[in-house]
């Protein structure tokens, strides 16, 4: 797979969580305030902010993870530069209350400057 090296930011997320402690019922959930920066470019791909591991899977998708050995988080970000659109994937396991997942729909704001 050929590096794009592309990088995003990206932030406006709304979308579905469900959680443990919510008996895992979907609920409407959103981001407002976050942004981020989606630097994707093959395996030197980050976002930030974050500490995760992360690595172009796809022209404009990047997977992060984070894991041990009781505990499991793993996030997508798919860019649609043509569209302006951002997604965003997560599920956790292992963090008690907090397991579950997410789905966020958001907006590409503009590129990094590096």
């Amino acid at each position: 797979m050929q590096s794009v090296a592309e990088c995003y930011v990206v932030g406006e997320f709304k979308g579905q969580s469900i959680r443990q402690n919510e008996n895992f019922m979907f609920a409407a959930d959103s981001m407002t305030d976050q942004k981020f920066m989606i630097d994707i470019d093959g395996k030197n791909s980050k976002v930030t902010p974050t500490d995760m591991n992360c690595t172009q899977i796809g022209r404009n998708t990047v997977v992060c993870v984070d894991s041990e050995p009781e505990t499991s988080a793993i996030v997508t970000w798919s860019m649609y530069p043509d569209r302006k659109i951002a997604m965003y994937t997560k599920t956790i396991n292992g963090y008690g209350n907090f397991s579950g997942g997410s789905l966020f729909k958001g907006q590409i704001l503009g590129q990094c400057s590096k």
